[in-house]
């Protein structure tokens, strides 16, 4: 017999008379701190569970074999429940033991282990980040469009679709013409294997959450109100699947993907496109997830922020650079024009760099041949490498007033701006009140935000913002605020809103214009809240006198937006009827709203006093007439 566990206290032994245990040397496991990645032991079936197998070792040290660790071909709980039974003695290899935590994960894989260990190479695994080198671009009908690469650790093929080259899809068109065969890129996460093909992906945002573990998070390892980086899979006509880094894969339902009326996910969102998702319901037996997309939840959260996808930006669009010696943002430049279009100047800077410069800010008798002073705004590869400059020779004397030293601007302070440059993804500033500085900011607060309130600036606009970077040699980084006219003084916003709390059925009139906010867009109506104690709707049909042909008229509003809309009557929030207007008692009835100009610029509807007499017959009520 061979002793398994000793309890001095209870004075007791455990034993095994099972040969295999007995005469195996792997089966000699005396502590976790003793285990190494790769080793071989011998353990018995502890317990067979639907997320894998438990395994037992001598002196009470346990181990888990995951379910996709049993073999290589996927199976389930009842397939793998009839090969392995409990007490049977399995041979396993180490995968991951950490002596601190007491957690051990094993793997029934031991031929692909026998082979690694001749050819002294290891497996890729998922969660795992690497570096790699391109082999050559894959174009397939069949398939999705991407580059072959090779591990350069494990020496394995695996392949990069072009959706995941970066968070950014301007910074995806760059690559796709930067890369070519023999360049590497690092880093890489393997997002999984399947039928013997490995995934990988190179968005930081993923990357990033992934480093932040020293094993990667299973389900249990979640909980609901975590925020995760992720990728959209895959759509339904119900909602889209999001994949996270650990290949955990959340349903987010059609109602929870923005804070507009959506009538099909396709139409916010492209397979691949990076998102930030929070967990709203957790299924551990199935591993099944439900997740939110709207950025009135996850809009708060500083990851894929404004301000943090602009660092990434910069952070991959270096490598790109790294052959090119960058003029930075308010530069003096000497330019010579060599033409001019409708809309821009074609000039050529100082050692023959080509530039390009917005004609609205050239002076309107520039012609070919001329020189002309300018400042350097920023060094853009999508038009083959030039300069994008500024002719305003206002900014340009500004400039050279300043001179070289530069106004310090706190971390955190608002500073008002004008915008010289509108790219895709973001737009430079200069800060007329701080010295000329030149910052940068995303043209989305979030990356949630789906149409941001500052998507269609152009050159010239006045824009506020706060300092969000501003370290010496860096770039200086901006998050946006709100325009001024959306955003109204701290003052009149809480005095505001406070006369909304106070509103009680008893001060709400049939007939009157309220302001309400909305809480939720729905396919047939908006749901709207006037007060704490008072809910309502605006039906479909109340929004528009003429709605547009081909356009559906919910679709312009979005959580949070507070309207103008008249009370047109009360429904029942149970059986929705329509109810008297000689009701007194408002218990579980819901306001009935009406956005049609028509309606609340009219003047027919007036209140009823008490005791008055009726005398018309109420043919329709709710459209405000009587």
């Amino acid at each position: 017999a061979k002793v398994l566990t000793v309890d001095p206290v209870k004075r007791r032994l455990t034993l095994t008379l099972k040969r295999s245990i007995i005469k195996n040397s792997t089966a000699d496991v005396s502590s976790y701190e003793k285990l190494e990645t790769g080793q071989q032991v011998t353990g018995w079936v502890a317990a067979i569970k639907q997320f894998g197998i438990i395994m037992n070792f001598p002196n009470l040290i346990r181990g888990l074999v995951h379910s996709s660790d049993i073999s290589n071909v996927p199976m389930t709980e009842a397939e793998f429940s009839k090969l392995y039974k409990i007490g049977q003695v399995l041979s396993c290899r180490v995968v991951f033991v950490n002596a601190e935590k007491e957690k051990l994960s094993l793997s029934l894989n031991l031929l692909a282990e026998m082979e690694n260990k001749k050819t002294e190479e290891k497996w890729a695994r998922r969660g795992q980040i690497h570096s790699c080198t391109v082999l050559s671009r894959s174009k397939s009908v069949n398939s999705p469009d991407g580059f072959i690469v090779q591990l350069d650790s494990t020496k394995e093929e695996a392949f990069l679709p072009l959706t995941h080259l970066s968070d950014h899809t301007s910074i995806n068109q760059l690559k796709i013409t930067h890369l070519q065969p023999g360049t590497t890129i690092y880093p890489v996460l393997i997002l999984g294997k399947k039928l013997k093909k490995i995934t990988v992906t190179a968005k930081s945002s993923i990357i990033s959450w992934v480093k932040g573990f020293e094993e990667l998070p299973k389900i249990a390892d979640l909980k609901v109100g975590d925020f995760v980086p992720g990728y959209i899979k895959d759509f339904q006509d119900y909602g889209c699947f999001v994949e996270m880094g650990n290949g955990l894969v959340g349903l987010c339902p059609k109602a929870c993907l923005a804070d507009t009326f959506v009538s099909s996910p396709r139409d916010v969102y492209s397979e691949g496109d990076t998102v930030l998702c929070k967990i709203t319901n957790i299924d551990t037996e199935k591993e099944r997830l439900l997740v939110n997309l709207k950025h009135s939840e996850v809009g708060k959260q500083e990851l894929l922020s404004g301000p943090a996808l602009l660092k990434s930006y910069f952070s991959e669009l270096k490598p790109l650079l790294s052959n090119t010696s960058l003029k930075p943002a308010g530069t003096l430049v000497t330019c010579h024009v060599t033409s001019v279009s409708d809309t821009w100047v074609n000039v050529t800077l100082n050692g023959g760099v080509a530039g390009i410069a917005d004609k609205i800010t050239a002076d309107a008798t520039l012609a070919p041949g001329d020189e002309v002073k300018g400042v350097v705004l920023e060094y853009s590869l999508t038009n083959g490498g030039v300069y994008h400059v500024t002719l305003d020779q206002g900014l340009v004397k500004s400039v050279e007033e300043r001179g070289k030293k530069k106004k310090k601007v706190a971390e955190g302070s608002e500073v008002n701006g004008r915008v010289v440059l509108s790219t895709e993804d973001f737009m430079v500033v200069v800060l007329p009140d701080n010295g000329y500085r030149f910052g940068y900011a995303h043209k989305r607060s979030h990356v949630s935000e789906l149409g941001g309130r500052h998507r269609e600036v152009k050159c010239g606009d006045e824009i506020s913002a706060i300092v969000h970077s501003s370290k010496k040699g860096e770039r200086l980084l901006l998050s946006l605020l709100p325009p001024p006219d959306t955003l109204p003084d701290t003052a009149s916003r809480k005095r505001k809103h406070s006369e909304d709390q106070d509103l009680k059925f008893d001060d709400i009139k049939i007939g009157e214009v309220y302001t309400v906010t909305v809480k939720s867009v729905k396919t047939l109506q908006l749901n709207v809240q006037l007060s704490k104690k008072v809910n309502g709707r605006v039906h479909v049909t109340e929004v528009k006198d003429s709605p547009a042909s081909g356009t559906h008229p919910l679709k312009e509003y979005a959580h949070g937006d507070r309207i103008q809309a008249k009370l047109i009557g009360f429904r029942h929030s149970k059986t929705h009827r329509y109810l008297p207007i000689t009701r007194t008692d408002y218990v579980r009835s819901m306001g009935e709203f009406s956005l049609r100009e028509s309606v609340i610029s009219s003047s027919k509807t007036r209140h009823i006093r008490e005791d008055e007499k009726v005398r018309k017959f109420i043919t329709i009520f709710g459209h405000g007439e009587l």
